[in-house]
């Protein structure tokens, strides 16, 4: 009951973005208007969620596929029922960030939007390969 999901950017220089990802949460369905990631290294993304749920989610980042096979090395953030404005921070420098939602149960519903400001130090769109490698 949780959606795996890729952070990316768009083929435009200067490489600087503004990144939005929305989520449609249905009990164990999750719906994401991006299907595929981007081949790129991001630097200090801001991170900001806003959106609103009828129950306890848990959202998680994780650096790699390795760390999300693992399950281990993730920076989670937890929302309770209601309106989500957050603004957050992180780091990393990797092209394989996954981005996981895990709703509390199935009778959560809601809609959550991710907006990141990154930087990318690389261009080039992910290929089905890439996806493979992202452990999609």
């Amino acid at each position: 009951m949780s959606c795996v999901c890729f952070m990316g950017r768009e083929d435009e220089e200067p490489w600087t973005h503004l990144i939005r990802r929305v989520y449609k949460i249905n009990g164990s369905e999750i719906n994401d208007n991006i299907l595929w990631g981007y081949d790129a290294y991001f630097h200090k993304c801001k991170i900001r969620f806003k959106g609103k749920v009828s129950g306890k989610i848990r959202i998680r980042i994780y650096e790699s596929p390795e760390d999300h096979k693992n399950d281990s090395s993730y920076r989670e953030y937890i929302f309770n029922e209601g309106i989500i404005n957050r603004e957050g921070g992180g780091e990393w420098y990797s092209e394989y960030c996954i981005i996981k939602i895990i709703p509390e149960d199935a009778s959560v519903t809601g809609e959550i939007e991710f907006a990141f400001k990154a930087f990318a130090f690389s261009q080039g769109r992910a290929s089905d390969i890439d996806k493979e490698k992202r452990g999609n």
